[in-house]
């Protein structure tokens, strides 16, 4: 069962009680991410992260994994481009202690100028082996084909030139505008009562988090319809077609999640089958949406010979019109909505993507994730549901293209796509 409170300065707490298992997670989920920065700060919520677990007057780095390795748990976090969030899992009977860490590393992180400018170093080659992952530079690229070089068009991790520059004023600045009591959602899931996990919040973070202020959600942003290429020394061509699509509390997101299964995930759906089934053109084929407040998209990505760029982009543009034109069918639809029914289940054995989960939803949007209620919403979907919303999304004539291949593509290819 979820558990929700919010307290008079807005910070929040979200727990989700599961007493089945022996462990928990706890997280402290912050909402800012690269979304919300600008060409002065971007990298600077991903920067920050690797900074809190950089010291304080109570923990050296190394202390601060220690503390929980040597209580058998894990701690890690990560930035997307909404929100960023700190974790510790542990056995549950160690809740108070991971609490306790990841209180400290938020209140009281020192940001010393020597650990900033190692792990900047850090970053500077993160970003570089980046660069040597060529699908996930084709990720960035539509993001940008879609969005522009703004919001949700910038990447996490940021440029060389604004991290090589980024000092410690400009992070503590940075942290000072969104790491507000009112933009910090803590959430727990596993082996915890509601009114325990109060008290170790009540105890850790809320007699210190005393800014107020609050933060402006992401505005909806335009989609374009672009094209950028990269060109890399690489063996294989990534493709990556963009499409706007729903928004993460859209009363179609069910709809359009059981959509965006028939249609790209897994071996049975239908790029898969046409592409690398019936075609042999790719390896790696498939479609998702990626969700946020105000905004989201649609991404279909596939993985193939240079030489077969044209191909394959033609054969997904025919399942497009097929899908279109013909609708799903029966048993395209049972099973999609079974997908996604299934996914939803099994991820509640991980208290970890339970925690993320319900952080998130209490932290953007300020309302509860549970797991009945989302089964609930899948089974209300019907067949005309999911075709309203595929014809909505699946606009040919408003899509955007990103190729990362060792020779420039032809700049025509969007144009061809869009006819």
């Amino acid at each position: 069962m979820e558990f929700t409170k919010k307290y008079e300065n807005g910070l929040k707490i979200v727990v989700k009680e599961m007493p089945g298992l022996y462990s928990l997670t706890v997280g402290f989920c912050v909402g800012v991410g690269s979304c919300l920065e600008d060409k002065s700060n971007n990298g600077f919520s991903h920067f920050i992260e690797h900074m809190m677990f950089k010291g304080t007057p109570k923990r050296t780095a190394f202390e601060i994994s220690d503390s929980v390795d040597r209580i058998g748990g894990q701690i890690n976090a990560f930035t997307s481009k909404d929100m960023t969030c700190y974790y510790a899992k542990v056995a549950s009977v160690y809740a108070e202690q991971a609490v306790e860490i990841l209180s400290d590393m938020l209140l009281n992180s020192l940001f010393d100028p020597q650990e900033l400018d190692r792990e900047r170093k850090v970053i500077l080659e993160e970003i570089t082996m980046g660069e040597d992952q060529p699908d996930e530079v084709c990720h960035d690229l539509i993001a940008e084909a879609l969005y522009g070089d703004k919001g949700l068009g910038q990447t996490i991790i940021g440029t060389k030139e604004l991290i090589s520059k980024a000092g410690r004023e400009d992070l503590l600045k940075f942290i000072d505008r969104f790491y507000t009591s009112e933009n910090i959602t803590v959430a727990f899931a596993g082996n915890i009562k509601f009114e325990e996990a109060c008290a170790y919040v009540e105890k850790y973070f809320l007699p210190y988090l005393d800014k107020h202020h609050k933060v402006a959600e992401l505005s909806a942003q335009e989609c374009r319809s672009d094209y950028i290429f990269k060109v890399k020394d690489i063996e294989q061509a990534h493709i990556c077609i963009g499409f706007e699509g729903l928004p993460l509390d859209d009363p179609d997101s069910d709809a359009y999640a059981v959509f965006s299964s028939i249609f790209g995930s897994g071996m049975s759906s239908r790029l898969f089958q046409k592409i690398r089934e019936e075609y042999g053109m790719a390896y790696t084929v498939y479609a998702y949406p990626s969700y946020y407040v105000n905004n989201g998209y649609l991404e279909i990505y596939a993985g193939t010979n240079p030489k077969n760029i044209e191909t394959v982009m033609s054969l997904i543009k025919e399942e497009i019109d097929n899908i279109l034109s013909g609708g799903v069918t029966d048993a395209e639809f049972e099973r999609g909505k079974e997908q996604r029914k299934g996914g939803t289940l099994l991820a509640q054995e991980n208290s970890s993507v339970v925690m993320t989960n319900i952080g998130k939803y209490y932290l953007l949007l300020d309302k509860k994730y549970t797991v009945e209620e989302k089964i609930a919403a899948i089974d209300r979907v019907t067949k005309a549901d999911v075709e309203r919303v595929m014809r909505k999304v699946l606009d040919r004539s408003r899509a955007s293209l990103a190729i990362v291949s060792r020779s420039k593509p032809a700049e025509d290819l969007l144009e061809k796509f869009k006819a």
